[in-house]
C-alpha cells in the first residue's frame, strides 16, 4: 500500500508557516543594537558611561529636613544692656547706704531670636552701690510687656571725685557756733558761775569749736551722673522668660 505522500507532489514544496515568536525577535534586535552602539563609543566614553550607570544605581534620595523653630524666649547671659540718667544724678560714694534710682533703656534689647523685647526708653529700676570708694550701677528688674522680668545686670566701677561742700572759714563759722551755745547751756546749769565767767566759756567753746570746723574736712566723695549720660552693664546669666 503506497503512503499518501508518496502520490502528492506538492508535498516537498509546501512551507509550512509557523507563528514568529515576536518578542524573541525583539530580544534579539535590541541586543544587536546596543552592541553595534557599544562598538561605536571610544574607551574613555565606555568609561564615563559605566561610572554614571554605577552612581545612578548607588544614589539614594535625599529629603530635605526643615528646620525647627525655636520656642524658647530667653535674654542670653553677658548680653550689654545699655542705660541712660534721665536726671541729674548726684550720689554719695563715700557713703555706706545704696541708693534705689529709675533708669531708662538707650538701646533696645533683643531675645535669643532677635526680636524686640525692651523698647528705647523702657523702665529700668536699679541701685546705686557704693564700692571702694566708687559707684556701681547694679540693675534689679526691667519692664517687657507690662511685666516686671528680674534681671542682674552690673557696670564697671565709676570713680567718685571730691567736691567741697564748705570752705573752712564756713566750717569754723559753724562749729564756733555750736560749741559756743553749748557751752552757754552747760554753765546754766552751774548755780556757782557768774555772767563773767560765762561769757568767757562761751568765748572759749567758740575758739575750739572754730579751730576743730578750720581743720575738720570740707568735701565729700561722690559719683555724679550727668543727665542722658549712658553707662553699658552687662547680663550676669541668662534669663528665660
Amino acid at each position: 500500500m503506497l503512503r499518501p505522500y508518496l502520490h502528492n507532489p506538492n508535498f516537498y514544496t509546501k512551507t509550512i508557516k509557523l507563528p514568529a515568536k515576536h518578542g524573541s525577535n525583539m530580544n534579539k534586535y535590541s541586543w544587536l543594537s546596543l552592541a553595534i552602539t557599544l562598538s561605536l563609543l571610544s574607551p574613555a566614553q565606555l568609561s564615563l558611561l559605566a561610572q554614571t550607570t554605577t552612581s545612578n544605581s548607588q544614589a539614594k534620595p535625599t529629603t530635605t529636613q526643615q528646620p525647627i523653630p525655636n520656642t524658647t524666649v530667653t535674654i542670653p547671659k553677658a548680653t550689654a544692656i545699655v542705660v541712660t540718667f534721665p536726671n541729674n544724678t548726684q550720689f554719695d560714694a563715700g557713703g555706706q547706704k545704696s541708693f534705689p534710682i529709675v533708669l531708662r533703656l538707650a538701646e533696645p534689647i533683643l531675645d535669643n531670636n532677635g526680636n524686640v523685647l525692651a523698647p528705647v526708653n523702657s523702665r529700668v529700676n536699679a541701685l546705686l552701690v557704693p564700692v571702694d570708694k566708687s559707684t556701681q550701677i547694679v540693675l534689679q528688674s526691667l519692664i517687657i510687656k507690662g511685666k516686671i522680668v528680674p534681671i542682674k545686670a552690673y557696670s564697671q566701677k565709676i570713680p567718685g571725685i571730691k567736691i567741697r561742700v564748705k570752705t573752712r572759714m564756713e566750717q569754723a563759722k559753724n562749729y564756733a557756733l555750736s560749741s559756743g551755745r553749748f557751752g552757754t547751756v552747760a554753765l546754766a546749769f552751774n548755780n556757782n558761775s557768774n555772767s563773767s565767767d560765762m561769757v568767757k566759756f562761751t568765748l572759749i567753746s567758740q575758739a575750739a569749736g572754730a579751730i576743730v570746723g578750720f581743720l575738720s574736712p570740707r568735701s565729700i566723695l561722690v559719683t555724679e551722673f550727668a543727665q542722658n549720660s549712658e553707662y553699658i552693664l552687662m547680663l550676669e546669666e541668662t534669663v528665660a522668660l
